[in-house]
């Protein structure tokens, strides 16, 4: 009777373990993941999926760091992203990604541009005024992209003066792009620009074209600062 009694308490315990293991392969399969170390592009495809059907553009702003291989290059942010969970649209959704991360701030303005702040951002550069600027045509119409008026624009006089008197660097970058006839039927870029800040114009560039402008800064161990402007496409553009 012992050795029945102890068989039956036997086969209890094992049905119990494997209905817990059972239980803890459903929550694993249904917990979304946790990424803890996205890279932009990470980031850019949760960005378009959250905001599919609305009309909202998108500027990416964050304080990184610069690696210490002696090129002061500049390394996206750990941040936490989640993904969302289907119910939240527009701004609500992209707010829902970075829920459990307390160095993310969202923000929407009235012309509807969504600001995504990861770190705290210095804003001399952002700020520097540009009293008018013409845009070539390679600028306004590069059928690759805003890279060449992204370009022109960090070269730009009063841009160049604040990188020097800040003691800012640039990463370096290369723009390709074909001389083409401008197609005025396909997104382009006015052929100037008067009176308003780098980050304006910015944000022209980002109500333009079907992706993410990122603005990305870091601080270098003499005490300069790194900056790096890039556009990234929607995957489905």
């Amino acid at each position: 009777m012992k050795n029945i009694r102890t068989a039956i308490m036997l086969a209890l315990f094992a049905k119990a373990t494997l209905l817990l293991e059972s239980q803890n392969a459903m929550v694993n399969q249904t917990a979304p993941p946790v990424i803890n170390q996205p890279d932009e592009t990470y980031i850019v495809e949760h960005i378009q999926s959250a905001l599919s059907s609305t009309q909202y553009s998108v500027r990416l702003y964050f304080h990184g760091v610069c690696n210490a291989d002696g090129e002061n290059r500049l390394v996206f942010p750990s941040s936490t992203v989640l993904p969302t969970t289907g119910n939240e649209k527009g701004i609500a959704a992209i707010r829902e990604m970075f829920r459990d991360d307390q160095n993310v701030v969202v923000s929407v303005d009235s012309s509807n541009v969504v600001r995504i702040y990861i770190g705290h951002v210095y804003r001399q550069i952002l700020d520097t005024n540009l009293s008018s600027l013409k845009l070539t045509t390679f600028a306004q119409y590069n059928p690759d992209g805003p890279g060449g008026a992204i370009e022109l624009l960090e070269s730009a006089q009063p841009v160049q003066a604040a990188m020097q008197d800040l003691g800012t660097r640039q990463e370096p970058a290369f723009y390709i792009g074909l001389d083409q006839p401008a197609l005025r039927k396909r997104p382009h870029l006015p052929p100037s620009i008067s009176d308003i800040t780098l980050d304006q114009a910015l944000d022209v560039v980002a109500r333009t074209f079907p992706g993410v402008v990122v603005y990305g800064e870091c601080g270098n161990h003499d005490k300069s600062h790194t900056i790096d402007i890039k556009f990234h496409w929607y995957p489905s553009r």
